[in-house]
């Protein structure tokens, strides 16, 4: 329970919140993908995207097919590649995975303060003191950093 006599916590509680707010916008926000074709394609992961991607998903479990349909953010309907539709899924489970481990090795950073002002300081998006890189993160963080910019394979 958040004890609301004490500054500190509050300041914690407050920070923790407004991260908490940006790593989510983070993930919904999605992400531009590069095609061979030199088309730039972007993906939104509200979190009606992410239960599409889950329903398919399951379909190219239980029936695969060669070609899946799928909405680009402002686009109609597309068919695409199982390859393209793979890659897709695997650079959104990264996008999450990441931000997630990001935003938990933040908070556990921010739980580790006791100064208001350091407190104050801490930023989404700010890199995050090496004692506070679970290994969990720090693989996150080397598979989305060797993700982002990667070009999808052909339709």
């Amino acid at each position: 329970t958040l004890d609301v006599k004490n500054p500190i916590e509050l300041a914690k509680q407050a920070t923790i919140n407004e991260l908490n707010k940006a790593c989510e916008a983070a993930i919904v926000g999605g992400f531009d993908i590069n095609l061979e074709s030199g088309e730039v394609k972007h993906i939104d992961l509200t979190l009606q995207d992410q239960i599409n991607m889950l329903a398919i998903t399951s379909q190219m479990a239980v029936l695969p097919k060669e070609t899946y349909t799928f909405h680009f953010k402002g686009e109609a309907d597309s068919l695409i590649s199982d390859a393209v539709m793979k890659s897709i899924i695997f650079r959104s489970n990264n996008w999450k995975n990441y931000y997630l481990s990001y935003f938990n090795a933040l908070k556990n950073y921010v739980n580790s303060l006791s100064d208001i002002s350091k407190i104050a300081e801490v930023k989404f998006g700010m890199e995050i003191p090496a004692a506070f890189c679970s290994p969990s993160y720090l693989e996150a963080k080397e598979l989305f950093d060797h993700d982002i910019g990667r070009v999808l394979v052909n339709e």
